[in-house]
């Protein structure tokens, strides 16, 4: 499991990207099962809403979904094609296996777009795939990303879901955080 907390949501791209007025506080950072700001498709327009960040299962909380066995998998497998969504952040934090905190962005956008899906009670997991080489040092998963010329497409494009599920993305860096080399 990815242990990803949201950094910031940057209100400008919401309020650039939606089409909808989005008028929620976005300045602080998104644990799994709290209330995260979501793009998603409505009434053939985009917009913001806020849902809970977590699958509820059998009284556990889903909050990641691996790309490469999302489309096999029962209970994702309408999700990922009739309710895609992305959630716009600033970055995101990670922790190495001595439990180290890293902080990631994008090295050419201020906004990264993670991939996520959403299920009928309105619960959101955001999808993972293998680590690039900035995250392979901390950790063996990481966020998908979605570019933002790519946004409509992984929004509304069915042609195009494996695709995006396959999709490497090495637009990362580290912002704050040190990897220590092991010694023994």
């Amino acid at each position: 499991m990815v242990n990803i907390i949201i950094v910031r949501i940057p209100i400008i791209f919401i309020d650039t990207h939606v089409d909808v007025n989005f008028s929620k506080n976005l300045n602080c950072d998104y644990r799994p099962v709290q209330n995260i700001p979501i793009i998603l498709i409505q009434n053939n327009q985009r917009i913001c809403k806020m849902m809970p960040w977590g699958y509820s299962i059998y009284n556990k909380k889903v909050i990641n979904t691996r790309s490469e066995t999302v489309k096999e998998m029962k209970l994702f497998h309408n999700d990922i094609i009739y309710r895609r969504c992305l959630i716009p952040a600033q970055g995101f934090y990670e922790k190495d296996e001595n439990k180290h905190t890293f902080a990631f962005e994008s090295k050419s956008q201020k906004t990264l777009l993670l991939a996520g899906i959403y299920n009928i009670n309105n619960e959101v997991s955001i999808m993972t795939t293998q680590a690039n080489e900035v995250m392979k040092p901390i950790h063996h998963r990481m966020p998908l990303m979605i570019t933002e010329t790519q946004m409509d497409r992984w929004l509304r494009d069915n042609q195009k879901i494996d695709y995006f599920l396959k999709l490497e993305n090495n637009d990362l860096k580290i912002v704050s955080g040190v990897y220590q080399l092991k010694l023994f």
